[in-house]
């Protein structure tokens, strides 16, 4: 009887103590950070890993920019997740923006090697708002009209291997790592050619069962 009295009590301090919150999973609100080039904004518990991006944000974009000639006119709004499983990031058109998974990765993250796994995600990303907030095509005679959002129309007409494939290079170009050094991701075009099925056009630009898939 004691024996099941007390395994009943332990149940139930177990219960309690896991919906305790943890301390630092309480909501404090968001802080940001502004730089020539971004605001970053972010939870304080994510406080080290702004204040790190801060540092080559600015850089990193005028690089960027450089490549694809364009050069957004406002601070580029980067918004960081902490409260996730897994390592990510992606851009919104609306309104256009970047988000960071700042958790860090348990494999090796967009490529065979990468000092630093946030660095490269950012390059991915910011390489994602440049290339697809520039006013090009209809785009560029719409946005006076209808604001900076219609540019959300170009990706439509994108095909898959045009709007990874650059950001692919770039976190090849300016990041150390990249999934253009990568063999695994190699190994995702090189073995069609190897076995002599290479993929056609459409299977390879619209994001088919068909490799690649990204």
């Amino acid at each position: 009887m004691k024996l099941l009295r007390s395994c009943i009590i332990l149940c139930i301090l177990i219960l309690f103590s896991a919906s305790i919150p943890a301390a630092d999973e309480s909501y404090q609100g968001w802080r940001q950070i502004q730089t020539d080039r971004v605001t970053i904004i972010f939870e304080p518990r994510d406080l080290a890993h702004a204040e790190h991006i801060a540092g080559f944000a600015d850089e990193v974009t005028d690089q960027i920019s450089g490549v694809l000639g364009y050069q957004p006119k406002t601070p580029i709004p980067v918004v960081l997740a902490g409260r996730t499983a897994a390592a990510n990031g992606f851009y919104s058109p609306f309104p256009h923006s970047i988000t960071l998974f700042v958790t860090a990765p348990s494999s090796r993250f967009l490529g065979s090697r990468s000092a630093d796994w946030l660095y490269t995600l950012f390059v991915h990303e910011v390489t994602h708002y440049i290339h697809l907030t520039a006013r090009e095509g209809p785009a560029k005679l719409l946005a006076p009209v209808f604001g900076p959002e219609v540019t959300a129309m170009n990706p439509v007409v994108m095909p898959g291997w045009w709007l990874e494939g650059i950001t692919t290079y770039a976190e090849t170009a300016f990041a150390p790592g990249g999934r253009g050094e990568a063999p695994l991701f190699e190994l995702s075009y090189t073995a069609p050619i190897l076995e002599g099925n290479m993929w056609s056009l459409s299977q390879g630009g619209y994001q088919s069962a068909y490799p690649p898939s990204g």
